[in-house]
This record gives structure tokens, sequence and C-alpha cells, in this order.
């Protein structure tokens, strides 16, 4: 008798594991032949406004879901960020974002799509301005 429950019990649940539809799950491989600047991802946030951010060691990438844009260091550039190699990516009020680069910080202002060098006067008045 106990075995006939057994059996049908185990029946139950080999039935139902084998009838239940499992979650499709859909994944994107994104890499260097999806437009990332460098596979090796040294950190990465989502910002308030959706956006995926992948600190690189060949510049600053951002992902809307669809494409990648890529920012990188320029000598010439002064509103360029600072190095290429970026270690660390914080957001800040304004959707604005601190970056840790090996050559220093800098800030992206996502109104003018620049970079700010002098962080610490940036810093500065953003506290100044609250005060």
């Amino acid at each position: 008798m106990y075995r006939k429950i057994f059996l049908t019990i185990t029946g139950c649940i080999l039935s139902s594991l084998l009838l239940a539809q499992q979650e499709q799950i859909q994944f994107s491989r994104l890499d260097v032949s999806a437009g990332l600047s460098h596979n090796q991802v040294n950190t990465m946030l989502k910002d308030a406004g959706g956006f995926m951010w992948f600190a690189t060691l060949s510049g600053l990438n951002r992902y809307d879901g669809y494409q990648f844009k890529v920012f990188k260091h320029d000598p010439g550039d002064t509103t360029s960020i600072t190095d290429d190699f970026i270690t660390g990516i914080f957001e800040l009020p304004g959707n604005h974002l601190y970056l840790e680069t090996r050559n220093g910080p800098s800030i992206y202002d996502p109104a003018t799509e620049t970079f700010i060098r002098k962080t610490v006067a940036w810093l500065k008045s953003c506290i100044s301005t609250l005060s």
C-alpha cells in the first residue's frame, strides 16, 4: 500500500515537472563586436536614466539598450575624460558621474556630454549651492 502511494506521489511530481514550462530568459552578449571599447570591464553602473555605464581599460562606454557610445581621452581636448583606464564610476546629483581613472578623477556632465577635470572646484561649488 505504501509503495502504491509512493509511486502515485512520485508520478504526480514527475509529470508536473515535465509539463511545467520554464520561463524563457533572453540574454544578449555585449562585447567588442557589439561596440564595447574593451572586453575587460572594471566596473558597471546603471544610472537613474536607465543607461548602463561600463568602465573599461579603453574608455567609458554608455549603453542605451541598443548601442554603445564610447568616451575616450583626447590629449588635445581639455573637456575629454582624464584617461581611458577607468577604475570606478559613481553617480552624483543631476545625473553627473564621478569617474576614477589612472590619471585622476573626472566628472561627466550629461548636458554637454563633456568631462570636468577640476573636480574639487566643481564639488565645492555644488556644496556651496546646497548650503
